[in-house]
């Protein structure tokens, strides 16, 4: 309430000037912009206790970015997922090492790098297998494969399709990295 009786009181005041001529029309200030420069001021003013939440926050979020060096010599890879469907089984649940995704008929397999197919095979009555030799030492294993589109020897960009699949099994899919398997559940959003 006095802060109200205050800003009223000045405006009298600017009123009184504007009308004895003391003070020209066009000089005078809104209110409103004195409460809002006011308010800003108060708002500025800053606590011992905000300076150590700041500091330790900006602290945090550099530990954070440490990750994106860009003088990292560590290379950022995104893996493209192989098809769309449902993981069937996961990498933890099966002696393979491997994620049987189910996918729907006709789905389009897809390169999850750029690579080179190194090995193209019909394995028996469950289809074709199909493995991809990609940079930074990753390969890449599809298995269960209807009808694959590319043969061995042929290099394929990033998310190209390279087999189709009936629906009738399951994806079987693996990724190895340096010669160990790897979950692929780790580095590809399904």
């Amino acid at each position: 309430m006095s802060n109200q009786l205050a800003l009223q009181t000045e405006y009298i005041s600017v009123i009184r000037d504007v009308v004895t001529g003391e003070l020209q029309t066009d000089s005078v200030a809104s209110l409103d912009s004195i409460a809002v420069r006011q308010k800003a001021e108060l708002l500025e003013q800053r606590d011992k206790v905000t300076d150590e939440f700041i500091s330790q926050y900006e602290e945090k979020e550099r530990e954070n970015l440490a990750i994106l060096d860009p003088y990292s010599t560590i290379p950022m890879i995104t893996l493209f997922r192989p098809a769309h469907g449902v993981i069937a089984e996961h990498f933890v649940d099966n002696a393979d090492n491997a994620i049987l995704l189910q996918t729907p008929k006709n789905e389009n397999i897809t390169a999850v790098l750029k690579g080179t197919i190194v090995f193209c095979q019909r394995m028996g009555d469950v289809g074709w297998i199909m493995i991809l030799q990609h940079e930074n030492d990753y390969v890449s294993l599809y298995r269960n494969l209807t009808t694959p589109l590319k043969h061995v020897g042929v290099e394929v960009r990033q998310g190209e399709t390279i087999a189709i699949m009936s629906g009738e099994y399951p994806l079987f899919f693996q990724l190895w990295q340096n010669g160990k398997v790897r979950n692929p559940e780790e580095v590809i959003v399904f």
